[in-house]
Order: structure tokens, then sequence, then C-alpha cells
């Protein structure tokens, strides 16, 4: 059995993707976080599934190790990365866990590429429309976070 915390990469279009690769067994299961997380956030999870399953926990595109480029991101872009992920490494209809964002990027995925995963978990996972008077909020926090008090911004949020 694998049990590795070393964290692999893989270089989608010149962007690394950082993710843990541990464990094995069926199903595979694959940990998404949440927004202004990384891969750390599954620790637990990770260990006490790494001995019957393998465990993929990910740094989504610009989040924990994984490269940080200067560009707009989206729930499109992180499922597509992800979706690019799971056939580079070669799995194959692996249990999808998405934790708040990370639920919102597995339900996203799912709707683009249904045969994808055998299982869904959702873990805190927003997946119903944002009312309209959220938007200038969000709009507000993400400013907050590409400013100088950035870490005042993400204590604050949590």
């Amino acid at each position: 059995m694998v049990t590795s915390t070393e964290l692999k990469s893989a270089n989608r279009d010149g962007v690394n993707l950082a993710y843990l690769d541990t464990g094995s067994g069926e199903p595979a299961l694959v940990f998404i976080h949440g927004w202004c997380c990384n891969q750390t956030m599954w620790g637990e999870q990770t260990k006490a599934f790494a001995p019957k399953h393998r465990v993929i926990a990910v740094d989504l595109r610009g989040m924990g190790e994984s490269d940080k480029p200067d560009q707009d991101y989206d729930i499109d872009a992180f499922g597509e990365d992800m979706t690019w992920l799971l056939n580079e490494i070669g799995l194959q209809r692996p249990v999808l866990i998405g934790h708040s964002m990370g639920g919102v990027i597995t339900l996203n995925l799912l709707r683009r590429h249904p045969d994808i995963a055998r299982a869904a978990v959702f873990v805190d996972a927003g997946i119903m429309p944002f009312p309209d008077e959220f938007q200038p909020l969000i709009t507000q926090m993400i400013e907050g976070l590409k400013s100088p008090a950035h870490k005042d911004v993400a204590t604050n949020f949590v």
C-alpha cells in the first residue's frame, strides 16, 4: 500500500497542479477542497481512508501548492482541471468528495461529464444559486483578497 504524504504535481498547459496520491484500493476517493483552502484540510480523512482506498486530495489551481497564474478563475475551469487530472493519473469513476466550493465544482463536473464518477459526496456545499443581493458582497470579498489586507479579509470570512 502506498502511504506517501508527499505532494505530486501534474502540468496542465504550463500550470502545475499539486495533489496528494496515497493509499490503494477501490473505489478511489477524490477530495476537492473549498475556496481559500487546500488539500491539507482533508488530512484526517486521508489518514482514515488510505488503508483501504486510493486517496487523491487536490490543491486547486491558484491555491495551496498549485501554481497561481494571473488569470480569471471560475467553476468551469476548476472542473476541467479536475477532469484532466483524473484522466492524467488514470482514475476511472472514483468517488468525488467536494467541500463548499469543491462541492459546486463536483456538481458542475458531473453536469458536464455524468459518467466521470461512481458517486459524489457534498460536504457543506453551496449548490443552490446565490440570490442577486449576494453578488456585491462576493465581489467585495474577492477584491479584498487581492488587496494588501488579504489576510484580514480571509480571517473575517472564516
